[in-house]
C-alpha cells in the first residue's frame, strides 16, 4: 500500500509538471556543425552541438531535421524525409537524389573520398573558373576589445531552463568574481531551491567553485593551485564558524611536507587525517577529543584533552617489529598503548603487544620495566621465545617517544585548522582580484603607469637619436659658450675642429682595419710554416685542425679586406656630407644670433 501511495504521488506530480503543448513544435530553427569524413583521420560523420561545443553521432534523436547544409564554398539542399528525424538520412553530398546543391561550378565541389586528390596546377585552373559572388551589403563586423571582453549584454545573461536557472557574468563584473551561477529546484515552479553552483575566476584566494545546498545548509569550496596551505577542497556548514564545528578539507597530493591529502572534523569530537607516500608508512591518524572538565576558577585557555590517537601503517616490506607496525592506539585517557603488527608471511594472525605507562612522576620510567604486568602481549609464533623485559622496555620507550610526536601532530591539526578559518574569514572580507599579466587596461593605475613609461621611452629615444645626429655638440659642450655669444671666429674655429676630428675618425678606423688585416695575415703565414715543417708526424686531429684555422682565417681576411676596400669608397661621400652639412648648420652660420 505505502509503495502503491509514493507511486500515485509520483505520478501525479509528473502530471501536474508535465510542460504544456508547444504550438511552435518543429517550428523553431537551430544551427550546429557537421564534419564528414575526409580529413584530420575523422572515418565517419557526426555533429558538434554549438550551444556545448559537445560531439554527437549523427543518429541521435536530439533533431528533428535538416533543412540544409552550407560550407565556405557551397550550398546543399537536402531533398530527403525527416519523419524520423536525423536518424536515416544520408550525407554523400554528390548525391543528387538526396543533396541539391546551389552553386553550378566544380571548383566548389568538395573532393569526394573515393576520388584521387587533383595537383595544384589543376586547383588552381579550377579557382580561375569559380563563380564570382556579389559584395556582401553587410558592413565588416568590428568589435573592440572592451565589447569582445564583456561578453554578455551588460555584463550578465540569464537562461532558465527545466527546474534551473543559469547566471552568466562577464569576468571583473561581479566584485568576488563570479561567473558563473546555475541554480536547480526541486520543482516546477522554481520555488524550492536545491542546489547552487558557483564559479569564479580570477580570486586571489584560488578559489574556482562553490556548491551551496540550503537543505542540509552544507557548503561545498574548490580551489585551484596556488596556495600557501595547498587547499584543495573545503566543506562546511553554513554557520560552521567553530574550529569543532563538522567539515572536510583536502589538499593537493605531493605538495606538503607532512603529506597529508585530507582531514576530516566530526562532530563526535574526533579528527580523521589521511596521508599518502609518508616515509613512515602512515596513512590515517584518528583522534578523539573529550570535553574540558569544568573547573572554579578564572577562565584560561585551557585545549580539550585527547582521549585517544589511532594510527595505521602501510606493510613496510623491509621486515616485522616496529618497522611492521599495523596499528597502534594511543589511549591517553587510560595511559595504555596498544600495537598492532602486520601478519608475518604465511600467518593468518597478527602479533600483538600493550603497555601499561607508568606514571610521569614515576622513576620506573628512568629504568627498565621488571613487572610482566606492565607489558603484555600476543604472539602469533607458539614456538617463539617470549621477549626480554629489556626489549619490551625500549619497545614501549619507541612507543611513548611516537606518542608525544603523535600528540604534537595533533595539536599542530588544531591550530592549522584554526589559522585557515580565521584566513578564509580574511579573504571573503577583502575579495581580492588578480588581474590578468595582459588585461593591464582594466587597472587604471597600471594602464597610466605604462603611458608614462611609453611616453618616457619615446622621449629618451628621440634624445639619444638627435644627440647621435648632432656633429657639434661635443665641440659645443667643450666650448661652453653660449650660441648667441659666439664670434665669427669661434664660429669657424669650431668648424675646422669638427672636420679634422671626422677626418681623423676616418683615418683611424683604416688603420685599425689595415692593422687587425696585418695581424691576421701574420697569423696565418706562422700557421702554415708551423705545418710545412711538421705535416709528416701530424694526427689526423691535428691536421683537422689546421685546416679548421685557416679556413676560420682566410674568411676574417676576405671580411676585413671587403671592410678596408667599403670604408675607402666610402670616405670621400661622408666627408663631403659633414662638410655640407656644416655650411648649412645656423651655429656656424650665425643666422640664429643675427636673428
Amino acid at each position: 500500500m505505502e509503495r502503491e501511495k509514493l507511486q500515485r504521488e509520483l505520478e501525479e506530480t509528473n502530471e501536474r509538471e508535465k510542460e504544456p503543448p508547444d504550438p511552435l513544435f518543429g517550428m523553431r530553427v537551430h544551427a550546429w556543425v557537421l564534419v564528414l569524413p575526409g580529413e584530420r583521420d575523422v572515418t565517419e560523420p557526426f555533429f558538434i552541438e554549438s550551444t556545448t561545443g559537445m560531439g554527437k553521432g549523427i543518429r541521435c534523436g536530439d533533431y528533428l531535421g535538416i533543412e540544409s547544409l552550407w560550407n565556405q564554398t557551397n550550398y546543399w539542399i537536402n531533398l530527403q524525409y525527416c519523419i524520423n528525424g536525423v536518424r536515416d538520412l544520408e550525407y554523400d553530398l554528390f548525391n543528387p537524389a538526396h543533396w541539391e546543391f546551389l552553386l553550378l561550378r566544380d571548383a566548389l565541389r568538395t573532393p569526394h573520398p573515393d576520388e584521387l586528390e587533383t595537383d595544384l596546377e589543376e586547383a588552381v585552373l579550377d579557382a580561375d573558373r569559380l563563380m564570382e559572388m556579389p559584395l556582401s551589403w553587410v558592413e565588416r563586423l568590428q568589435v573592440s576589445k572592451e565589447r569582445y571582453d564583456e561578453r554578455f549584454p551588460c555584463g550578465r545573461k540569464v537562461m532558465r531552463f527545466y527546474r534551473s536557472k543559469l547566471e552568466q557574468f562577464s569576468p571583473y563584473t561581479m566584485k568576488d568574481g563570479l561567473v558563473r551561477r546555475l541554480t536547480v529546484y526541486s520543482d516546477f515552479s522554481c520555488d524550492t531551491v536545491e542546489t547552487i553552483t558557483e564559479s569564479y575566476l580570477h580570486r586571489a584566494d584560488r578559489l574556482i567553485s562553490r556548491k551551496i545546498t540550503p537543505a542540509t545548509g552544507w557548503i561545498e569550496d574548490k580551489f585551484q593551485r596556488g596556495r600557501d596551505d595547498a587547499l584543495q577542497e573545503h566543506q562546511y556548514a553554513v554557520l560552521g564558524h567553530n574550529p569543532e564545528d563538522r567539515r572536510v578539507m583536502r589538499y593537493f597530493p605531493k605538495t606538503r611536507t607532512d603529506c597529508l591529502i585530507a582531514r576530516t572534523v566530526g562532530e563526535g569530537g574526533f579528527i580523521e587525517e589521511d596521508f599518502q607516500d609518508r616515509d613512515d608508512k602512515l596513512y590515517r591518524r584518528v583522534t578523539e577529543v573529550g570535553a574540558i572538565q569544568k573547573k572554579f576558577g578564572p577562565a584560561g585557555t585551557t585545549r580539550k584533552p585527547l582521549v585517544s590517537i589511532t594510527e595505521r601503517m602501510h606493510r613496510n616490506p623491509r621486515g616485522d617489529g616496529d618497522d611492521g607496525v599495523s596499528e597502534r592506539t594511543f589511549d591517553l585517557a587510560d595511559a595504555k598503548i596498544s600495537v598492532v603488527f602486520h601478519a608475518r608471511r604465511g600467518r593468518v594472525t597478527a602479533e600483538r603487544r600493550e603497555f601499561a605507562k607508568p606514571h610521569p612522576d614515576d622513576k620506573a620510567r628512568l629504568v627498565p620495566i621488571l613487572e610482566e604486568a606492565a607489558a603484555s602481549g600476543y604472539s602469533a609464533d607458539v614456538d617463539e621465545l617470549p621477549p626480554r623485559m629489556l626489549d619490551l622496555y625500549y619497545m614501549m620507550k619507541a612507543q611513548m617517544d611516537d606518542e608525544e610526536r603523535a600528540v604534537a601532530a595533533v595539536r599542530e591539526a588544531e591550530d592549522e585548522i584554526v589559522e585557515l578559518l580565521n584566513a578564509r574569514t580574511q579573504e571573503e572580507a577583502a575579495l581580492d582580484l588578480e588581474k590578468a599579466l595582459f588585461d593591464s587596461d582594466l587597472v587604471p593605475q597600471i594602464r597610466s603607469d605604462r603611458k608614462d613609461l611609453e611616453a618616457f621611452i619615446a622621449a629618451q629615444s628621440t634624445r639619444l637619436v638627435e644627440k647621435d645626429k648632432d656633429p657639434l655638440g661635443p665641440f659645443l659642450a667643450r666650448l661652453n659658450i653660449p650660441e648667441s655669444e659666439m664670434s665669427t671666429p669661434v664660429r669657424f674655429k669650431l668648424r675646422d675642429e669638427c672636420m679634422q676630428a671626422f677626418r681623423q675618425r676616418l683615418v683611424d678606423k683604416a688603420n685599425r682595419l689595415q692593422k687587425q688585416f696585418e695581424e691576421e695575415t701574420e697569423a696565418l703565414q706562422d700557421r702554415q710554416h708551423w705545418y710545412q715543417q711538421n705535416y709528416v708526424g701530424l694526427t689526423e686531429e691535428e691536421e683537422q685542425e689546421y685546416l679548421r684555422f685557416c679556413h676560420d682565417t682566410m674568411f676574417r681576411l676576405h671580411v676585413l679586406e671587403l671592410l678596408l676596400e667599403r670604408h675607402k669608397q666610402m670616405a670621400p661621400a661622408k666627408h663631403q656630407t659633414l662638410e655640407r652639412r656644416l655650411r648649412s648648420d645656423p651655429r656656424i652660420t650665425g643666422q640664429n644670433a643675427d636673428g
